[in-house]
């Protein structure tokens, strides 16, 4: 997550950033998600991080070029598997995000 007190300044500097290191190419390993998400604490600029190989030393040094875009303010990235991220997903808070979603029918 990177610092977004200034969102339009931190958004311009980190996604010209983003655009070259694009534009340099990357692995097929890694996948990037830029995000920018309103909250009732304020607004949060992140780029989701996730490496598809077994090799961690590559997948770090990507993780440190992604960091080298701007301020970040957290890093959550830890070592997964497929089936223990599949359990968060399918975990009891996230299977009903929507707090009307009874009420809606969904």
């Amino acid at each position: 997550m990177f610092e977004a007190q200034n969102i339009g300044s931190s958004f311009q500097s980190v996604t010209k950033t983003y655009r070259k290191l694009l534009a340099e190419g990357y692995p097929t390993e890694l996948n990037l998600q830029p995000v920018v998400v309103n909250t009732p604490g304020g607004i949060i600029f992140a780029i989701c991080f996730t490496w598809s190989s077994e090799d961690q030393e590559k997948g770090r040094e990507w993780l440190a070029r992604v960091e080298a875009l701007g301020p970040v303010v957290m890093n959550t990235v830890q070592a997964s598997t497929i089936p223990a991220s599949m359990e968060l997903v399918s975990s009891s808070r996230y299977q009903n995000p929507h707090p009307f979603a009874n009420v809606l029918g969904t």
